[in-house]
């Protein structure tokens, strides 16, 4: 895991979290022959977009309602592509 800023944030404080995930995958053909994969996944910090989560009903088998919210102001969608393009990982995007 590491922190990295976007141009568009405060570039003192970064504001991409970066999980590096390695997995490894049994290919179905040949059960001996094992792929290693790694992903990056990438989380916005302190976004300026908040989503909103409410109680259906007084039931508490009732699922709740969740808004989300994902990337509604424009710059959340910015700096996390941004970031992504940052200069720590430039051939990535």
């Amino acid at each position: 895991m590491g922190y990295i800023p976007s141009r568009l944030g405060d570039i003192t404080w970064p504001d991409i979290q970066v999980y590096v995930i390695e997995e490894p995958l049994r290919k179905e053909n040949n059960k001996n022959l094992i792929q290693q994969t790694i992903y990056f996944h990438h989380v916005l910090m302190r976004p300026e977009s908040h989503g909103t989560i409410r109680l259906a009903s007084r039931n508490p088998e009732d699922n709740p309602l969740i808004d989300f919210k994902i990337y509604q102001k424009g710059q959340d969608l910015e700096r996390h592509i941004d970031g992504r393009k940052n200069q720590y990982f430039p051939n990535y995007y």
